[in-house]
């Protein structure tokens, strides 16, 4: 089977069902899963700067007549092997089947690596001098590395994908499989609402994020009232959910309700889900989706609240809310412009107003920047915490940026 991605870094998008359904089948059929104890691994650390060596560090991994059982997947799979040379400059070396093999570690790994080792900071991390720091020696920092894994009593959990670690996880990291958890989800979607359908997705090494539309006006009708009674225009508003996860313990296994209303996507409330640790199976994924109906209604009350708030600076108040949240600031600034010119000579708004344009910040940052699966979801996550705060305690008036 060939690489699903071109490089490490590469970021794909799944406009169709089938597009992912292509990503699902590849994760079942190349996913390799390994768990070797910590004392069996070995890393080993390259140096960017010595390019002259790059090929020396593949041929010190390839296999040989006095070493034939030893196999480097960097120099099966070029790419992956540039990938690690170029960002982590890392080889994990460790036992599959009766042979020692050494693979390329990509930078989703990287973190997993230090934390096996149980060593932080800059002076394990850096492996680039710079003008006012040098790096420690690859060799001791590849020791002090292997030193700190083999240090582990129980097992280390890997992820071989592409050819490359992408995830370098303890021995409490549950696998919950994505071929297996979105049927799971998608059976949950369609035995309460028949008619949902898949509508967009993104997947890098790190992580994966699939949307569906519910297609039930039932689910959207309450809100709708609700928002109206507020005094929101909705030309169009839709029930949807967020699928997300990460093979790389960056994030849980997660459904998310939210809406799309006149086009911009609304989160709203908290999502379900379980996290990859212990003894979490699909069957927990599976009980975890049956409150996914009631996590709509729950957020109606906070937002009814919200629309009987009143706010007497709205530019200013989103301003602040919006820095507490550390959204965007490019797109901070362009929504809080429109929102000087829609409530310019009136009295106020109300804190609805408000969490609705933080909304469109996120939008905005979202379709003027290449985010990753991750980033999009996390700033949806900080714009849902915003929910719940009071909004009358930011609500000050609006300070020009350029002239602090």
């Amino acid at each position: 089977m060939g690489n699903y991605f071109r490089n490490a870094d590469e970021q794909r998008t799944h406009g169709s069902r089938e597009e992912l359904q292509e990503y699902l089948d590849f994760c079942k059929e190349g996913d390799r899963w390994v768990t070797p104890y910590g004392t069996e691994v070995t890393m080993v650390l390259m140096d960017p700067e010595n390019e002259l060596f790059k090929d020396a560090y593949k041929s010190d991994f390839s296999p040989t007549p006095e070493k034939p059982d030893m196999v480097a997947s960097g120099v099966e799979d070029e790419q992956g092997f540039e990938d690690a040379f170029r960002s982590t400059g890392m080889l994990a070396v460790f036992p599959l089947g009766n042979k020692m093999v050494a693979y390329p570690v990509i930078w989703t790994a990287e973190q997993g690596v230090y934390g096996r080792a149980g060593l932080y900071g800059p002076t394990i991390a850096n492996n680039v001098e710079t003008a006012r720091r040098r790096h420690l020696q690859n060799n001791l920092r590849a020791s002090w590395l292997t030193q700190g894994i083999n240090l582990l009593k129980g097992r280390v959990v890997l992820l071989l994908r592409d050819g490359v670690v992408s995830g370098f996880n303890s021995d409490e990291y549950a696998v919950l499989p994505v071929y297996e958890a979105i049927p799971i989800l998608e059976k949950k979607l369609k035995e309460d609402r028949p008619d949902a359908t898949y509508v967009s997705g993104m997947v890098n090494h790190e992580f994966l994020m699939a949307e569906y539309d519910l297609k039930d006006p039932a689910a959207s009708d309450g809100l709708s009232q609700i928002l109206k009674k507020a005094g929101q225009q909705v030309d169009s508003l839709t029930a949807c959910v967020r699928f997300s996860t990460s093979d790389t313990a960056a994030a849980m296994l997660q459904a998310t309700p939210y809406y799309v209303l006149n086009g911009v996507p609304i989160r709203l409330g908290k999502g379900t889900g379980i996290k990859h640790t212990g003894n979490a199976t699909m069957e927990n994924w599976e009980k975890s989706l049956d409150s996914l109906g009631m996590l709509f209604k729950e957020c109606e009350d906070q937002v009814e609240k919200l629309g009987n708030t009143v706010i007497n600076h709205p530019a200013g108040c989103l301003q602040r809310v919006a820095e507490k949240a550390r959204l965007p600031i490019t797109a901070t600034r362009e929504v809080v412009e429109r929102m000087l010119l829609r409530f310019a000579g009136k009295t106020g708004c109300y804190a609805i107003d408000v969490y609705l344009a933080l909304n469109e910040i996120v939008d905005l940052a979202c379709k003027n920047e290449n985010y990753t699966p991750k980033k999009v979801l996390d700033l949806s996550e900080e714009v849902a915490k915003c929910l719940n705060i009071k909004f009358e305690y930011f609500d000050a008036p609006y300070v020009d940026p350029d002239n602090e």
